[in-house]
């Protein structure tokens, strides 16, 4: 028995120490995906506020009279609430008319990781004139 605790001697040690590099590189791979996590949580409640944003905003464009949306447009800015929770947002718009039809384009971009394209929502300001002529009912179909 005395034999077998002389060969041993400073085994414990060495186990203690794997097990300690193993927990040490399992902590820092469970922190990384923690950060990870919350990084990604921020970005998708700042892209969040800004769909909802650049949503309140068209929905407020074309509730408006046509005449009245270049002025709009020219006017228009991010909401305080969003301008306190997005890093550098800025909003900009542009009311457009060609062969696609008259409409409202938004663009939103903030101070985000890598630079991407801005938010951009699109809205088509209804026209007085009807697009496509009534279809028939099923009444007159079976006559």
């Amino acid at each position: 028995m005395n034999r077998l605790s002389f060969y041993r001697r400073g085994s414990m040690l060495t186990e203690l120490m794997v097990a300690g590099g193993l927990l040490a590189t399992a902590m820092g791979l469970v922190s990384t995906c923690v950060v990870a996590g919350q990084r990604l949580q921020r970005m998708q409640r700042e892209h969040t506020l800004a769909v909802d944003e650049l949503s309140n905003q068209l929905e407020r464009l074309i509730s408006l009279p046509t005449d009245e949306v270049d002025k709009s447009v020219q006017e228009l800015g991010p909401s305080d609430w969003v301008a306190e929770r997005l890093p550098e947002s800025k909003l900009t718009a542009r009311h457009l008319s060609d062969e696609l039809g008259e409409r409202v384009e938004l663009h939103l971009q903030w101070k985000r990781v890598g630079n991407p394209p801005p938010l951009v929502a699109v809205a088509w300001l209804t026209s007085d004139e009807p697009a496509l002529e009534p279809r028939p009912s099923l009444e007159s179909l079976e006559q």
